[in-house]
């Protein structure tokens, strides 16, 4: 039995926040993927599993160089999923086409079947448990319905700059938070880098800190402590034990060690706890009911349906130049991964804007280590002298990177036609 389980239940219900991750969608009928199942998929289906094989390994031999007795994978256990969808989106943002959008597919997720875990959550919701959640799925709100039996709903709102579905007619019910968007808003998904490095809003922060400044009950459950961006971030940066009111347990699934940065969410609390057990059942001696299988019994094919929805008709017109971005991205001599990608990407110019081709293109030679190339790439697109700047600076020559750089009086000008302009 959890150890921790009297403790939680010796605070009133709605002083709960249980914080899950997407191992609560991963059992049947959701069957949703973990994020490194993501990761695996969106790389083979864009670069090809070779590439994607390539990569992991190559990961894998730097996890080993940089290990510590403590952390056998402080650089993750593969690369951040954030980091990869960032690069397919940037790519097909840019092509100057319609027929590539793999980041469409996420929409499908508004159709998976809830499974039990999300009943159990959405009972200690209707109770007045608040859930926060890094997940796109909407399971959480059709348990919900379902256990209300139709009389309620919940409802979406923004607020403090985060979607918040709330009751339509429940006072007694809490809110349910996504801190990441959901899936049926496609341009609202937190899964890259460019929306997860905006980082929990101000006003949502300071949410939360007034909660666990009060008595509260943080239950971190099938949470994977990943989100390095943000919610690592957030909980990292306060101050150990700072909030002396509250408690904070981090569940772990099955039997398996704990992940080292489950010790940054739960440090700033008086009391904390990470402990091992089942997830269903934990949840289930939580809510005190039993709700046996969830209503729908046929398992959710994530990927066929993902699939049928993505468009990747241009994908030809994709995979080398994205090849380039990420091994860039991942600081990765190309050659490494695909001895071809440059050579073949340079057929793609048409294809993007021609500025953002050949500076990404420069960056790729310059981990190759060509310097010559790097440069021929970045006069291609030459178009003011801090680009030349930043190519000398690079490659120590700081004699040339002065002729290109302006002096403090015209940056100072500058700032004053901006300030202007404002």
């Amino acid at each position: 039995m959890i150890e921790s389980l009297q403790n939680i239940l010796s605070y009133p219900i709605k002083n709960w926040i249980i914080w899950v991750g997407a191992g609560i969608s991963r059992p049947n009928p959701s069957s949703l993927p973990l994020g490194w199942e993501l990761t695996q998929f969106a790389l083979s289906q864009t670069c090809d599993s070779e590439v994607q094989n390539k990569i992991f390994d190559i990961w894998d031999r730097a996890n080993k160089i940089a290990s510590t007795s403590s952390n056998s994978t402080p650089l993750g256990l593969i690369p951040r999923l954030e980091s990869i969808l960032g690069e397919i989106e940037d790519v097909q943002s840019k092509l100057k086409t319609h027929k590539f959008n793999f980041m469409e597919g996420f929409k499908t997720f508004v159709n998976t079947p809830y499974n039990k875990n999300h009943l159990y959550i959405a009972e200690l919701l209707s109770s007045g448990a608040t859930v926060i959640t890094t997940n796109f799925d909407l399971c959480i709100q059709k348990a919900y319905r379902d256990i209300v039996q139709g009389t309620d709903e919940l409802v979406l709102k923004i607020d403090k700059n985060t979607f918040c579905y709330e009751p339509r007619s429940n006072i007694e019910a809490g809110k349910l938070w996504h801190v990441h968007g959901t899936c049926d808003d496609v341009s609202s998904l937190g899964a890259t880098v460019r929306m997860i490095k905006e980082g929990l809003s101000s006003e949502f922060q300071k949410y939360l800190d007034n909660r666990f400044d009060n008595s509260c009950a943080l239950i971190f459950l099938g949470y994977s402590a990943s989100d390095s961006f943000d919610v690592n971030l957030y909980f990292s940066n306060k101050k150990r034990s700072q909030f002396s009111n509250s408690m904070a347990a981090y569940i772990q699934h099955g039997t398996s060690s704990a992940p080292p940065n489950a010790n940054y969410l739960i440090q700033c609390f008086r009391s904390s706890t990470i402990e091992n057990g089942d997830t269903s059942e934990f949840l289930e001696k939580l809510s005190k009911t039993g709700y046996g299988c969830s209503r729908s019994e046929e398992i959710f094919d994530w990927k066929q349906a993902f699939l049928q929805k993505a468009i990747l008709a241009d994908k030809d017109k994709i995979k080398e130049f994205l090849i380039c971005k990420i091994s860039y991205m991942l600081g990765i001599n190309i050659d490494n991964i695909d001895s071809n990608a440059y050579r073949n990407a340079l057929q793609l110019e048409n294809y993007y804007d021609r500025i953002d081709f050949h500076k990404t293109l420069a960056l790729v030679c310059r981990v190759k280590g060509i310097s010559d190339d790097e440069k021929r790439h970045d006069l291609n697109v030459k178009v003011k002298d801090s680009d030349l700047l930043g190519f000398y600076y690079a490659q120590g020559d700081f004699k040339n990177a002065l002729k290109y750089a302006k002096s403090v009086d015209e940056l100072y000008q500058d700032a004053s036609n901006l300030s202007r302009g404002h």
